[in-house]
């Protein structure tokens, strides 16, 4: 009944995916309630069986194959939650480090990047160029085709970037909304900046397909 009880438990996943997900620190009460079922499923039978004599030949095997199953069932049974844990946090660290619809970096990942160009350039010849990338009137293509084809443009146009800027070793974020920003630490002059935005500039020379039209965009 208690290995019935650990094995179907299903707050356990709930419990996990709650911490996992919130910024606060760890609960010991939380964690005692996901590991107590698996403990007592497992400690209560072998307490008995420890304290009881078999009264046959026969009785010594079954508990002693009841009991490996029981083992092997409560170590499983672990294993699936500590899985669901480690996925559970995979998951969150997916979504701080990475904008959901394009992918891109996250603002903080990137400002962390900013820190890391600066700091790589700071005593070369090299000066960091930051590109800032507004999309013209997005608000009438949201309201025009749509918010789900809205968010196909701004995920293609993520793409396009990452591309265009990967081309000359730039960092590519999504700033918010339909803001990109382009990070670039190879630059030396102002005409290297200026050739940057004029290939940025390229990525929007094509229109994005959308269904069975297509949209251009301007920034």
């Amino acid at each position: 009944v208690l290995l019935s009880g650990a094995v179907s438990q299903q707050d356990s996943r709930r419990i996990i995916e709650r911490r996992s997900a919130s910024t606060e620190p760890r609960s010991t009460h939380h964690e005692t309630m996901l590991m107590a079922p698996l403990i007592m499923s497992l400690a209560v039978p072998i307490v008995l069986v420890a304290t009881t004599s078999p009264s046959s030949d026969s009785d010594m095997v079954v508990r002693g194959v009841v009991t490996l199953i029981l083992v092997a069932a409560t170590i499983a049974r672990l294993y699936v939650a500590l899985d669901a844990n480690s996925r559970a946090q995979n998951a969150l660290l997916r979504r701080l480090d990475r904008d959901e619809l394009t992918n891109l970096p996250t603002r903080s990942r990137f400002l962390d990047r900013v820190a890391d160009v600066l700091e790589e350039t700071w005593r070369s010849e090299h000066h960091a160029t930051l590109i800032q990338i507004n999309i013209d009137r997005f608000k009438n293509i949201n309201d025009t085709l749509g918010h789900e084809a809205a968010n196909r443009v701004l995920a293609a146009l993520a793409e396009r970037l990452r591309v265009t800027a990967g081309g000359f070793g730039a960092s590519v974020a999504r700033a918010g909304g339909d803001d990109f920003v382009v990070l670039d630490g190879s630059t030396r002059t102002f005409d290297d900046a200026h050739e940057r935005v004029e290939r940025i500039s390229g990525a929007f020379a094509r229109p994005f397909i959308v269904g069975d039209g297509s949209v251009f965009v301007t920034a």
